[in-house]
């Protein structure tokens, strides 16, 4: 990132990506980010440390290409998630880059550190906060509640584990107990200012969720074909397909 030297000078901030996975970041969208506004607002694209185009947020909005010097055409554009930020999707021919907001397995890996990091903070404050003031109010009741509520943290702990490792199940098992507990807690409690300020967070955490299942399934049908093994054929005396 290249710092501005007045508040009023835009900050360059440079993003990477590899047209394969684990293969070279050729490819660099240089952000001119304004202080002022907190958002950037133009984008230059390298390809090889060459420029190929400039752009601006409102050409995002509407999708810009660029057909690169091997004849393939790499698209970019913002995708809006309800009550979040902006997405910006990068594709090579249609398959989206990896590392970027479209890839399958970006969108899965961010959702579970995700639930690590809800599930973190719920076991830390159940056990250094929540549960200890229970003990002292002497209350089995609330207690037992609290267990349960750990307990289910922890199990969100472990199925992300696996889900890190692209179980499908996994991960909606996971997602569903988290949000689960939430619903749950508005059931019990009901109040309009808890519904009023949580409905469009809850919302855009939804369509998070189900972006991150669509992109697992899509992981789990990306499979090499299978290929059999070769069988001697004794009358030709060459190899031949089972």
């Amino acid at each position: 990132m290249k710092p501005a030297r007045f508040y009023t000078d835009p900050v360059i901030r440079t993003t990477r990506f590899a047209f394969q996975r684990r293969g070279p970041k050729r490819l660099a969208l240089r952000f001119s980010v304004s202080l002022l506004a907190g958002e950037w607002d133009t984008v230059e694209v390298r390809v090889d440390s060459v420029v190929i185009g400039t752009a601006t947020r409102e050409m995002f909005w509407e999708g810009v290409e660029y057909k690169l010097f091997d004849g393939s055409v790499l698209r970019m554009w913002l995708e809006s998630p309800p009550g979040g930020h902006a997405f910006l999707n990068i594709t090579r021919n249609g398959h989206p880059l990896p590392g970027s907001e479209g890839d399958p397995l970006h969108q899965v890996r961010a959702m579970v550190v995700m639930l690590w990091v809800f599930a973190a903070i719920e076991i830390l404050a159940e056990a250094i906060v929540i549960i200890p003031t229970d003990r002292r109010d002497d209350d089995p009741a609330k207690l037992l509640t609290d267990y349960w509520v750990t307990a289910v943290a922890v199990i969100v702990v472990l199925l992300c584990i696996l889900a890190w490792r692209r179980s499908v199940p996994a991960l909606v098992f996971a997602c569903i107990l988290f949000a689960g507990q939430f619903f749950v807690y508005f059931a019990l409690h009901p109040s309009f200012y808890l519904f009023w300020t949580g409905l469009f967070p809850m919302i855009g955490f939804l369509w998070l969720i189900q972006r991150a299942i669509r992109a697992a399934i899509d992981l789990k049908a990306m499979r090499l074909p299978i290929r059999r093994p070769l069988a001697k054929d004794p009358s030709v005396g060459v190899s031949s397909p089972v």
